[in-house]
């Protein structure tokens, strides 16, 4: 693949991501992936894996829930829950609608990719 077909590839995938959501950072579509690959996990955990302090990822998990805060509505992509094992620690995982997301970008994923090759 050349350089310039990576280039349209890639700016494809974003009109894909932008297309379902256009509110999403890059960094909170990295953590949604990463909730999605592993199922379950700390918010700590997300950080360490993103490279990015624990409270720019609690802001970002904020982002991507529910609720914001007690004025502002989230996206409702993941939810936020404590640790039964260790009540300091908050985990998170997908919500229903956070399924339904990854699984959209799934088939805009595969459609873009055959339409490129």
């Amino acid at each position: 693949m050349s350089k310039f077909s990576t280039i349209r590839y890639s700016l494809k995938l974003c009109e894909g991501i932008r297309a379902h959501n256009n509110e999403i950072a890059v960094i909170a579509l990295e953590m949604l992936m990463k909730v999605a690959e592993s199922g379950e996990t700390s918010i700590s955990e997300l950080a360490d894996q993103v490279s990015i302090t624990v409270a720019s990822a609690s802001r970002n998990i904020q982002f991507l829930s529910a609720q914001r805060d007690v004025a502002t509505k989230g996206l409702g992509l993941v939810e936020v829950f404590e640790n039964p094992y260790n009540r300091r620690q908050k985990l998170v995982k997908l919500s229903k609608k956070g399924e339904q997301f990854i699984g959209d970008m799934s088939k805009s994923f595969t459609s873009i990719t055959r339409k490129s090759a």
